[in-house]
């Protein structure tokens, strides 16, 4: 997906060739009587009057437009598809979102296709996905915030990579605070022994902070009460950190 201001020319001939097969999914599937048929049924039942024998525009091979530029058309168009959609009745949306969804399932199309779709039959006007995949993240209000990556069959590592930023995207919306964990040796440590920790107050309520810094270095050396303090100090201070950290 496009976000860079500028593009390398190669980098716009990779977009590019992207978009084209893309296209040539939609394309060999032209071929099926039944898809075609299904296209018209859509338009029929949904399209404005004005656009319903209009020629279809096919925008990566008729446009002169770069890359970029063919993109965000493509993105002002299908805000102009959904302006026309929030235009009809309530009843038919509806009608109209699951006439979609039916559609797609059919021919082995994913969700990433509905905007392609909706221009289609709105606006007589072509573009491919962006993506070959598509992107999606829980409902809130469940209480579990993750991102949903639906793959098609033959959805590629590089097609994710392509798609990266935007799942970053999704990502720091749902968790704004989150950072990268930084694994280490030490801090692995510090959580075995907060675990001993909490089991041994599970297991003792009466224990104290000293008691429990023995049972945890059990095994050193120095078991001066000095070095047990140091050790309670130490305990004390994992406690509050792991109290504080963010997962």
């Amino acid at each position: 997906m496009i976000k860079s201001q500028q593009m390398s020319r190669s980098a716009q001939q990779t977009e590019y060739d992207f978009l084209m097969s893309q296209e040539y999914k939609y394309l060999r599937r032209v071929l099926n009587p039944n898809f075609l048929n299904g296209l018209r049924e859509l338009a029929d039942k949904y399209s404005p009057p004005s656009q319903r024998h209009a020629p279809i525009t096919y925008s990566l091979q008729e446009s002169k437009l770069d890359v970029k530029d063919l993109i965000l058309n493509h993105r002002k168009r299908i805000l102009e598809s959904f302006k026309i959609f929030r235009a009809m009745p309530k009843e038919q949306q509806d009608e109209f979102s699951l006439d979609i969804c039916i559609f797609l399932n059919e021919f082995d199309l994913g969700k990433e296709w509905i905007g392609t779709i909706f221009n289609l039959i709105l606006q007589n006007w072509f573009f491919p996905p962006e993506d070959n995949l598509y992107i999606s993240s829980t409902d809130e209000k469940f209480g579990r915030r993750r991102v949903i990556l639906e793959l098609n069959h033959d959805t590629s590592l590089a097609d994710i990579q392509r798609a990266w930023k935007t799942i970053r995207r999704f990502q720091k919306k749902l968790w704004p605070d989150s950072k990268r964990l930084n694994y280490s040796t030490k801090a692995l440590n510090n959580l075995e022994i907060a675990a001993s920790d909490i089991l041994l107050r599970m297991d003792n309520k009466k224990i104290n902070d000293l008691d429990i810094a023995g049972r945890i270095w059990s095994e050193v050396n120095d078991v001066r009460l000095e070095a047990d303090k140091r050790r309670r100090s130490n305990l004390r201070q994992i406690r509050h950190r792991m109290k504080t950290k963010k997962t």
